[in-house]
């Protein structure tokens, strides 16, 4: 639905589960057995950076007149 929804209005969309399922060490990016689900901070880290790549490659944060 969020892809649609980005899809509709032209706004960019990170796919965070396929680029972690892309990582080589994708179980350092959750926080283990006791909680696979949940990202650990290598995980939140890459989670940022991700979105800090959209947010710079589509001048998201240029002024606007």
């Amino acid at each position: 639905v969020v892809s649609q929804v980005a899809d509709k209005y032209a706004i960019p969309c990170v796919d965070i589960v396929t680029l972690f399922n892309k990582e080589k060490n994708r179980d350092l990016l959750f926080n283990g057995v006791k909680d696979p689900i949940h990202p650990s901070i290598k995980g939140h880290r890459f989670i940022a950076k991700e979105l800090y790549n959209i947010i710079n490659d589509n001048n998201f944060l240029t002024e606007r007149n």
